[in-house]
């Protein structure tokens, strides 16, 4: 479990917003996002493209940033948003990680430079993301396998709303998990009980494994299909297993 200090840039209109819970969920294993940003363009009549961010923002504690258009219609969001990763980079000393969302090419540039600072540098972006974007970044997420079901986000609004709502299912719990260890895998990183506990929580506010029937958690992730847990270490297993207490 890392304790970076995330700046969170979004090229809003490369990137759709169905991805932006399990992009916020990818992060808590990181540490903390202290600046979340998603830029959007706006045309000469105030109409924000795409709009479907507008809520999203409002939703999840974002700054949306606006952009107007330049006379060619191209690349003036791309440009604000170097500017400001640019502005955090020399001016806010509290960030040490940077988070850029896109699938955009033309970001490579700003990704090594970034990372030739010294600061930890993730990337997301969909499956067609080209690979001189990958390599430039510490780690690479491809957000087809970030967390975007609707019943979850449904789930979120309610605990955030403040209404009583049961323990999540086994089934997401596991799931979640499962994506922490491939994801962990991917980058050569094992995976410990210490942080799934602390991601789980972060996750789901109310999350206990006493709720499921376990007193341990190691227990708990044990019972859930395609797990295995020795020595405080978290696995996947392909054989399907029977859930016991």
């Amino acid at each position: 479990m890392e304790n970076y200090r995330i700046a969170l840039l979004i090229d809003a209109e490369n990137i759709s917003n169905k991805y932006a819970d399990g992009i916020l969920s990818s992060l808590t294993k990181y540490g903390r996002v202290i600046v979340k940003k998603a830029y959007v363009s706006v045309d000469e009549k105030g109409s924000v493209t795409p709009n479907a961010w507008i809520n999203t923002c409002k939703n999840k504690g974002m700054h949306l940033v606006t952009q107007t258009r330049n006379a060619s219609g191209k690349n003036c969001v791309d440009s604000k948003l170097i500017i400001d990763a640019m502005d955090i980079l020399h001016l806010n000393n509290d960030v040490d990680c940077f988070c850029l969302v896109s699938s955009d090419s033309d970001f490579t540039t700003l990704a090594s430079r970034l990372r030739e600072t010294g600061k930890y540098l993730i990337g997301m972006g969909e499956k067609k993301t080209i690979v001189t974007l990958r390599k430039a970044c510490d780690e690479f997420i491809e957000l087809e396998r970030v967390e975007t079901d609707a019943s979850l986000n449904k789930y979120r609004r309610a605990v955030a709303e403040g209404e009583d709502v049961p323990p999540v299912s086994k089934e997401f719990i596991a799931s979640a998990v499962r994506k922490m260890v491939a994801d962990n895998m991917a980058n050569d990183k094992p995976t410990n009980l210490s942080e799934i506990g602390t991601r789980l929580k972060k996750m789901y506010p109310d999350f206990d494994s006493r709720n499921y029937g376990f007193s341990q958690l190691g227990k708990f992730l044990a019972s859930l299909d395609g797990l295995s847990v020795a020595n405080a270490e978290v696995e996947l297993v392909a054989k399907k297993k029977k859930s016991s207490r």
